[in-house]
């Protein structure tokens, strides 16, 4: 993912018209720009249901341990209804310790939902540029017929 990260930015940052002033074919740097953008998208557009997978595998994790310390809550009025208070510590702590996993977990997914956005990002600027390379090739062709 992170050499396609760097892939990425290397290929949005590149302008093509400098590119075009420096290559001897036009038409060769043009397509060849065009195949490295598709290779880029088809990684992104790969990599993004994979992500937005994990994304939903954590906020069901998170979900699943709110849902058990709010367990031991009850687990910790019983033990002390009962005159266990050994137990309920234990059950207080374990819910803290939940609690605590839950919000890691949430932070995660938040990372993970933040690297959807920056995926969908990626996409749309890749397209802007395959969109922008299409019209320059079309038009190379009439250029270099003037010449």
């Amino acid at each position: 993912m992170i050499h396609l990260a760097e892939r990425i930015r290397e290929l949005v940052s590149k302008s093509i018209e400098m590119l075009l002033e420096t290559a001897g074919n036009q038409q060769k740097m043009l397509r060849l720009l065009r195949s490295e953008i598709e290779e880029a998208l088809i990684g992104l557009h790969g990599d993004r249901p994979k992500t937005q997978r994990a994304y939903e595998r954590q906020v069901n994790a998170a979900h699943a341990l709110e849902g058990a310390a709010e367990a031991w809550t009850a687990k910790a009025q019983t033990a002390a209804n009962h005159g266990r208070h050994d137990l309920a510590r234990a059950a207080v702590l374990a819910r803290e310790g939940d609690r605590a996993k839950a919000a890691a977990m949430r932070r995660e997914s938040e990372g993970l939902a933040e690297q959807i956005k920056q995926i969908d990002a990626a996409i749309a600027e890749l397209e802007a540029k395959r969109v922008k390379l299409s019209e320059r090739m079309a038009e190379l062709p009439r250029i270099e017929s003037k010449r």
